[in-house]
């Protein structure tokens, strides 16, 4: 959302002094809101209810936390019940011995030793702010980087950034590692170390690893004695021949000529270079950093398509869409990213949906990305604007393409990472003065359907932070949830030429229950056209003969069995200046990565070309353009439209 320019208050601020009798409108509502800060105070409706809401006071503004809905922690998705049930002494519930208060605002009682912040995005209803989704975490994620200059095996922590050899100087960290089940006596990267369990480690997916993804984990024994730990063996670091350690190295299987051992965990040593995100606390040795995530970055591959292999994501943002009254910016576009110790196979990526009713998940694939491809070795990163990945979903799962997924370096599961989705782009307004856009929450079903937190069936966020809310699914026995409405996708705004073909584009819209939309094209504005067929959603019509810009309104409403959702678009009908030529269009049916190739006949560089629905085509100069972007599917065709009202199609081809 845009800042308030000071152009604006300067012109408000003469209105006020002249005395002008024009009245300010109220408020637009609903109207979004995002805020980021330190937590000043927090509280909690019903102590006992585990889905109570409550309020957070950040920045001076009091926030409505609906019943139901849930934190992003570290590695935990929380409710604002959690936030006091889980909190250390003294903090924590009067009926667990608390003090009634959390330990994370900056009026608790005693003052925490950090600040706390938290990013809520949600939406003001009337006067009332109230929260959608919250990310909450300890100063920015307490971030540092730094050498490792010294391991205390008796104490089972670590100096950093210190002098290398000194175990006084550098700051000193531990893993915020609980333990791995009840009487295990152990942790799952080393010893069992958590004065807040609200801010652990992840114990599935390793969030503690090295640059490549491979697990990491920080010897329980004396090392410094010679006693070994059989889950963080030494030999899983080996040394060059003057007695280094390897940086760069392929854990190979256990044989006559290798000890490493794939399936165990490789441990942290002195030189190491780590990032580390933290939390501030203190034991009877003083202050520590107990961090819930470390990245060493050293480089461990594993063999070429042999298993175990592992993987990490650390980015999945996608973009919200949605429909408005007002002209408005939004995206579709989803960017997920993380690294993987065989660059030689594919990372498939999933949404995960839940249905709220049985807690039974589903996977989608939604992308599948080619890390022999990229620049960064073992990385993996798509950008790809899309609308395959809707409905909208709270976590991706990334998988390495083939591999078995079994159980292994102490209890993680190798070839796959779960990681809740960290960012949604919402859209904006493009015109200043326009009554401000929601941020539509309303399109994510796990708010506004409800979720299943593992155990039982979570409701629908309430009070919904939009008015009206959406309608409530109502769950039957095991039956599906009925009662959703379609997400209604025009497509975007797009140019065509004078007497040229356009195409809309409705593919993009979406019935969360699964069944059979239907579709009602209509024009909204600008000279009028004729729609091949308004009932399909992708209807055709030739634009107008005009001699200069010209812009066209459509509508689209989009049917299910239980209502309707409509969605509009914009079309710019330009004199036709330049003809376009498709000269390539490929999808590899082994990297799902999908190529165009194409020509304008304006060589001066003037055009700008994008191929429908995937984005805009880079220019190679004297006319020339190129696109490639990953695709899960076949596109049938292909059609690239020109700035300058050049258009054309061609079917793709399947390539190995």
């Amino acid at each position: 959302m845009r800042p308030v320019s000071r152009s604006a208050l300067l012109t408000l601020s003469l209105m006020v002094m002249t005395g002008s009798a024009a009245a300010l409108p109220p408020p637009y509502t609903p109207s979004p809101f995002n805020i980021i800060g330190y937590i000043s105070a927090m509280t909690v409706d019903n102590p006992a209810d585990h889905f109570s809401g409550g309020t957070v006071t950040v920045n001076g503004l009091k926030v409505i936390i609906p019943t139901n809905m849930y934190y992003l922690m570290p590695a935990a998705f929380l409710t604002q019940q959690d936030l006091f049930a889980q909190a250390p002494l003294p903090y924590g519930l009067p009926a667990n011995g608390g003090n009634g208060q959390t330990g994370l605002a900056l009026t608790d009682t005693p003052t925490p030793l950090a600040n706390y912040e938290v990013s809520i995005v949600g939406n003001r209803v009337g006067d009332t702010y109230i929260a959608g989704m919250a990310t909450l975490f300890q100063e920015l994620g307490g971030f540092t980087q730094g050498f490792i200059n010294c391991i205390d095996y008796a104490d089972g922590s670590m100096r950093m950034g210190g002098v290398i050899g000194d175990c006084t100087t550098g700051a000193r960290i531990k893993l915020a590692d609980p333990e791995v089940s009840p009487g295990a006596g152990t942790g799952r990267y080393g010893r069992i170390s958590i004065q807040d369990k609200r801010f652990t480690s992840d114990q599935q997916n390793p969030t503690i690893h090295m640059a490549s993804g491979y697990p990491v984990c920080l010897p329980r024994t004396r090392v410094d004695l010679g006693v070994d730990d059989p889950l963080c063996p030494q030999s899983n670091r080996p040394r060059d021949a003057a007695g280094n350690f390897l940086t760069k190295f392929v854990m190979a299987p256990k044989s006559a000529t290798s000890l490493t051992d794939p399936f165990q965990q490789a441990p942290f040593e002195v030189g190491d270079f780590l990032n580390t995100s933290c939390t501030k606390t203190q034991d009877a040795l003083g202050f520590y950093d107990e961090c819930w995530q470390v990245i060493d970055m050293v480089l461990i591959d594993t063999l070429p398509g042999v298993d175990p292999a592992y993987i990490e994501a650390e980015v999945a943002d996608y973009g919200t869409g949605g429909s408005f009254a007002v002209p408005t910016e939004t995206t579709l576009r989803e960017h997920i990213e993380g690294f993987t110790t065989d660059r030689s196979r594919l990372v498939d990526a999933f949404a995960i949906d839940v249905n709220p009713c049985t807690g039974q998940e589903s996977e989608r694939l939604i992308a599948t990305i080619n890390p022999a491809t990229q620049v960064a070795v073992d990385r993996y990163r798509l950008f790809v604007l899309s609308a395959d990945y809707l409905p909208l979903f709270r976590e991706t799962h990334v998988k390495i393409h083939g591999a078995t997924n079994t159980i292994s370096a102490n209890g993680l599961t190798n070839g796959q990472y779960r990681i809740p989705n960290t960012e949604f782009i919402f859209g904006e307004n493009l015109n200043g003065g326009d009554p401000q856009i929601p941020n539509n929450l309303q399109d994510f079903p796990f708010l506004a359907r409800g979720w299943f937190d593992g155990v039982q069936p979570v409701p629908a966020i309430t009070p919904f932070p939009m008015s009206p809310a959406p309608p409530p699914v109502v769950c039957t026995g095991t039956t599906a949830p009925a009662g959703a409405l379609p997400i209604a996708s025009a497509g975007t705004s797009f140019i065509v030429g004078a007497a040229k073909t356009g195409v809309l584009d409705g593919t993009g819209s979406i019935d969360p229950n699964g069944g059979t939309l239907t579709f009602s094209w209509a024009q909204t504005g600008g000279p009028a056209v004729v729609l091949s067929n308004p009932s399909i959603a992708t209807p055709s019509f030739t634009g107008p003969n005009v001699v200069g810009p010209t812009t066209l309104n459509f509508s689209l409403t989009v049917t299910n069995a239980f209502g309707s959702a409509s969605a509009s678009v914009a079309v710019a009908v330009v004199p036709v200046v330049d003809t376009v030529l498709i000269t390539t269009a490929t999808w590899s049916l082994r990297a799902k990565r999908f190529t165009v190739t194409a020509a304008s006949s304006d060589t001066t560089g003037a055009a700008v070309l994008d191929v429908l629905g995937f984005g805009t085509m880079q220019s190679l100069g004297g006319g020339a353009y190129a696109f490639a972007a990953l695709s899960p599917s076949l596109p049938a065709s292909v059609t690239v439209r020109s700035s300058e009202g050049g258009f054309a199609t061609l079917p793709v081809t399947p390539i190995k």
